[in-house]
């Protein structure tokens, strides 16, 4: 699971995405505000017909209150990213996915720190870790 996270961060890094935003894979922690958190939630079934997985990812971007067009920016920056033209996304040198957006970036919540979330939710077509 950790793998196929961490290459979306050396993915949305190497596009120059990150913009002083740390990554966080275990969902959200107090600090920094500004974070980055890539999960996997249970998504669907194995496909028996191809070596692989299907796998849902959510991608959350959170930010200061007062930052709000930052995050929501950002969110929709690392979303465009995704978005090609066959679907296909070579997230890193040995890794690559068919990826399916299932929304566009939406505010997820404000937290009781007063940090906004946004973001967004996919599945990508890739192999097994």
């Amino acid at each position: 699971m950790a793998d196929l996270l961490k290459d979306f961060e050396t993915y949305f890094n190497a596009q120059n995405l990150l913009g002083g935003y740390k990554c966080s894979f275990d969902g959200a922690r107090d600090s920094p505000a500004e974070l980055i958190m890539i999960t996997e939630y249970i998504g669907s079934p194995l496909v028996s017909q191809i070596d692989g997985a299907v796998r849902s990812i959510q991608i959350l971007v959170r930010d200061k209150q007062d930052r709000l067009e930052r995050a929501r920016d950002k969110a929709h920056d690392l979303f465009n990213s995704l978005r090609t033209a066959d679907s296909v996304v070579q997230l890193t040198a040995l890794r690559w996915g068919v990826v399916t957006l299932r929304n566009a970036p939406i505010k997820v919540r404000t937290d009781t720190g007063n940090r906004v979330y946004y973001g967004f939710n996919l599945a990508i077509v890739t192999y097994l870790d």
